[in-house]
C-alpha cells in the first residue's frame, strides 16, 4: 500500500481490496463494503483521500462491524484514531515506501495483549518483507523483545548492556 491520492471513479478496487486485506487481516464482504462506502464518501466530498479529512466511525468495535470501519478507513484514506489501527497504518505505509529502516517509539504501549499481539505481528511482517532494520524503543518487556536480535539497555542515555533479548529477559525474571 502506498500513500496517495483516490480517484474514486479511477481507483483499482482489487489493489485497495488488497491493501484493506493487509491492514486489517482478512477479507470478507463487510471489508469490500466499508471500502466502497469510503470512495463513495471521497467521491461526495470531492477529497482525494488521505489528507485533510477526519472521520468518526460509530460502527461498532466488533466484527463485523468493525470490518466495515477499517473498509471505510482504507477506502477514504482516513483513520478513527483507534491506536493500534493507526500504527498498523503507519507500519502498512512504511512497507508501501519500502523503507530499509524502521525507528519505532514505543509501538504497543497503552495497548491491549490482544493489540500488542497485532502490532508485533505487523512490525514482524514488515521487517520481514522489507528486510529492514528495525529500531524498537520500550520501556516494557514481553512481545517487541521476543523477536529482537539485540536488546540494548541504557542508563542516563548510556549503554550499559548489549545482550541477546532471552538472556536479558531471564535476567529480568529472576529480579521480579
Amino acid at each position: 500500500m502506498r500513500t496517495r491520492t483516490i480517484d474514486p471513479a479511477g481507483t483499482d478496487l482489487p489493489e485497495l481490496i488488497e491493501d484493506g486485506v493487509r491492514l486489517h487481516g482478512h477479507l470478507g464482504p463487510y471489508l469490500v463494503a466499508g471500502i466502497r462506502v469510503g470512495l463513495l464518501a471521497l467521491e461526495l466530498l470531492g477529497s482525494p483521500g488521505y489528507f485533510g479529512l477526519r472521520v468518526t466511525s460509530e460502527a461498532g468495535t466488533k466484527p463485523p462491524l468493525l470490518c466495515l470501519s477499517d473498509g471505510i478507513q482504507i477506502g477514504s484514506g482516513c483513520t478513527t484514531g483507534k491506536g493500534d489501527l493507526r500504527r498498523r497504518i503507519l507500519l502498512v505505509r512504511a512497507l508501501a515506501q519500502e523503507a530499509e529502516l524502521l525507528l519505532l517509539d514505543g509501538p504497543t504501549s497503552n495497548l491491549d495483549p490482544a493489540a500488542k499481539d497485532d502490532i508485533v505481528r505487523c512490525v514482524l511482517d514488515v521487517r520481514d518483507e522489507l528486510s529492514a532494520t528495525t529500531l524498537i524503543v520500550s520501556h516494557e518487556a514481553g512481545p517487541p523483545l521476543d523477536s529482537a536480535d539485540r536488546l540494548l539497555t541504557l542508563d542516563g542515555g548510556r549503554i550499559v548492556a548489549d545482550r541477546a533479548p532471552r538472556s536479558a529477559l531471564a535476567d529480568i525474571s529472576t529480579r521480579i
